[in-house]
Parts: structure tokens; C-alpha cells; sequence
């Protein structure tokens, strides 16, 4: 299996910083690894979670880190997300991206009204939950979306057990939204050397299910 001590250099971290502070303040999360720049390998032990580590489970749609759009007095979530393909498997997986704003466009007003309440609970990823107390590993009831719908602040994860709403209307709303987003995504391979610069306010990502090659 490849790992950071087989790359011979730096140079897709130097791309991505340089690329990233263009745009923003580059930084990283402890739970999602040690360093800056962090990277992304399949691994046998973790196959079926749903995590970055993860390949046998579709990592579903989500806004990376919507939790913290709404913990503490700030928003927390980063503005964006950048991924670099560095190697590639031969089943080449797709990351999927979907524009919410399009998604949006499709929805009824109601279940718009619906998902701009404050009737959702959004849960921390599955990495965290292990350091984080569990009064603390979901927000407090919270809208999904936010400000003007041309525009909008989008917070949401469709894979299990990160997104509970408190009613069924609220449920239909929120899964009107999630066919939505399927509808009007699309796949990108992120083969050796193309970056890709998600805006992580309003476009969802995700990963594919596959099952990985390893050199072990």
C-alpha cells in the first residue's frame, strides 16, 4: 500500500499550499491527520467506513466539517476544500462534486422552507467521535441552509448517521434536497497531478465506493 514515507519529494503539498493561500488562509484538522496536507490512502482496516480512508462504502454527499458551521460563536467549516491526485487506482474511483445552488433551483419553496428552519441536528465526522464527548459530537437543532438561495451557506452530510431531522416533513425535505443534489452531480477523476478547488459553501462532495488495489 503507498504511504507518505514512499513519495520522493513535496512537491503536491507545495501545489496545494501555494493554490490554497491564493484563495485563503490554508490549515488543516487534527482528527484528519497530523499534518497540513493530508493524505488520502485506502486502507485495508477501515475499507467500510466512512471516512477518506474508507473504499468498500460510498462516502455520500456532504459539505466538509457542516457541523462546525454551527459550533462555538463562529463558522468553523472551511470556505474550501482542495484535493491532488497523487496516485491513482486502475478502477480509477470519481470524486463526485454537486452545486447546491442547482440542486436548490429544483426544490419546491416548502421544502426549502423547510430545510432553511432550524429543525436538523448535524453530528461531527465518524473520526472525531472518538475524542469528542457525545453531548458534543452533534450541534444544537440548526437550519441546513442559509442566506439568499442564489448564494447560499449549506450545511449537510447524506452519509449514515450524520444529519437527524426532528420531524417527517423536515425528513421528506431533507431527502427531496439529497435527490437533488444526486441529480445535477458529476464525477471527476482526480488523477496524478490535477487539483481540484471545492467552495465548500455551497458544493458537496463525494467518493465513490471501489474496491482498492494494495501493494501489500
Amino acid at each position: 500500500m503507498f504511504t507518505p514515507e514512499a513519495k520522493t519529494g513535496f512537491i503536491s503539498e507545495n501545489l496545494i499550499m501555494a493554490v490554497g493561500a491564493l484563495v485563503g488562509e490554508p490549515y488543516s484538522m487534527l482528527h484528519e491527520g497530523h499534518n497540513i496536507v493530508n493524505n488520502l490512502i485506502p486502507s485495508i482496516k477501515e475499507k467500510k467506513e466512512y471516512t477518506g480512508l474508507g473504499s468498500e462504502v460510498e462516502l455520500d454527499f456532504h459539505i466538509e466539517n457542516a457541523a462546525l458551521k454551527f459550533m462555538g460563536n463562529m463558522n468553523f467549516s472551511p470556505c474550501g476544500l482542495i484535493l491532488m491526485g497523487v496516485r491513482h487506482d486502475p478502477k480509477r474511483p470519481l470524486t463526485r462534486v454537486s452545486d447546491a445552488r442547482e440542486a436548490l433551483a429544483l426544490l419546491s419553496q416548502n421544502d426549502i422552507d423547510q430545510l432553511s428552519l432550524p429543525l436538523y441536528h448535524i453530528k461531527v465526522p465518524y473520526r472525531w467521535r472518538s475524542s469528542i464527548p457525545g453531548e458534543l459530537q452533534e450541534t444544537e437543532l440548526v437550519p441546513l441552509i442559509q442566506g439568499n438561495i442564489g448564494l447560499p451557506e449549506v450545511a449537510v452530510a447524506f452519509y449514515p448517521d450524520m444529519v437527524r431531522p426532528i420531524n417527517d416533513t423536515a425528513a421528506n425535505a431533507l431527502n427531496n434536497f439529497h435527490n437533488a443534489i444526486r441529480k445535477v452531480s458529476f464525477g471527476i477523476n482526480v488523477s496524478p497531478g490535477r487539483l481540484v478547488y471545492i467552495d465548500n459553501r455551497f458544493t458537496l462532495h463525494s467518493r465513490d465506493s471501489s474496491k482498492p488495489s494494495f501493494d501489500e
